[in-house]
């Protein structure tokens, strides 16, 4: 087709080239009439050469996608618009989902947790008294989220939590006061909530010091199969948060147990010989841990499920 245009367009020019030699050259120009016919050829070749082009770019078009037209959505990216809109309707907005896009992992982990219809138990470090919109806003999402909650929130501030308590911000909600920094205190946690989580939320006073204390006492609370998840990591690295000099930011920790997933086992295993950076790793992989997956500002660290009895007759 591109080919015919082609050869059409170059007879309409070669044509006219013609005939403008001829006349300038002092040569016999066409007649009038001569003139007329060549004149509607042109005509009615162009027209041709339109519909053509018409027909190809109408072909065309069948067969390219429209620009903006809606793809169907991958299966983990309506998990995630889900939670997005159910943020969005409460009365109280948790900036988890305004100011952040905690949305993507909460989206993926809890979205299928909540459909399951279990009575997961979940621990929040925060409960928000230091907001602007004051505390409980991340305890609706919760409950909106996963209808069947069983909910701890642990805050540092007790006046608050008392305060949001005779308001009704906190039926339903169980409590546990104290600095998450404290390993003395996130023991007396572990013992007055049982411990057994299948979620535990780190949203607290974010220093390096208080997110490494709390993940070290609360990780063995976490059951098999359950999440820890990290918020707000980007602050690590901020003289506010970091009380360490740089050596113990929490980014940095985290970054290190995944090197050691992603190498040092399976080095181990496979008899390689470790990299020396492998060797120097200042901070062992928790055990138990199965896998870390991070988006922006915020992780999540997975324990390995129950493995199955293999001498169960279960299939």
């Amino acid at each position: 087709m591109a080919r015919a245009l082609s050869l059409a367009l170059a007879f309409m020019m070669a044509s006219a080239v013609v005939q403008a030699n001829q006349c300038s050259g002092g040569g016999e120009c066409p007649s009038d009439n001569d003139t007329q016919s060549l004149s509607l050829l042109q005509i009615q070749l162009g027209m041709n050469i339109a519909e053509a082009r018409s027909r190809q770019l109408t072909a065309g078009a069948a067969t390219q996608p429209l620009q903006g037209a809606a793809t169907p959505a991958m299966p983990w990216t309506a998990e995630v618009d889900k939670v997005t809109t159910l943020a969005a309707s409460l009365s109280t907005k948790t900036d988890k989902f305004t100011d952040h896009a905690y949305q993507t992992m909460y989206g993926i982990f809890l979205g299928p947790l909540g459909k399951a219809g279990g009575k997961a138990k979940l621990l929040e470090i925060g409960l928000g008294c230091d907001m602007r919109y004051g505390p409980g806003a991340s305890v609706k999402m919760w409950q909106a989220l996963l209808p069947n909650v069983e909910l701890w929130e642990a805050d540092i501030d007790g006046a608050c939590v008392q305060h949001a308590r005779s308001r009704g911000q906190l039926d339903g909600v169980n409590t546990v006061i104290g600095d998450q920094g404290d390993k003395a205190i996130l023991a007396q946690w572990v013992a007055q909530s049982g411990g057994n989580f299948d979620v535990i939320i780190d949203d607290g006073g974010h220093l390096n010091t208080q997110i490494k204390a709390s993940f070290d006492v609360l990780w063995p609370a976490v059951k098999q199969g359950g999440l820890y998840f990290l918020e707000d990591l980007q602050v690590g690295r901020s003289s506010h948060y970091d009380k360490t000099g740089g050596s113990m930011v929490m980014s940095d920790i985290v970054q290190d147990w995944v090197e050691q997933l992603l190498i040092r086992e399976n080095a181990q295993a496979l008899g390689h010989s470790l990299h020396p950076k492998d060797s120097a790793l200042k901070w062992p992989l928790p055990v138990g841990v199965e896998f870390v997956m991070c988006q922006k500002q915020a992780c999540v660290i997975g324990k390995s499920p129950a493995k199955a009895d293999k001498d169960s007759n279960t299939p």
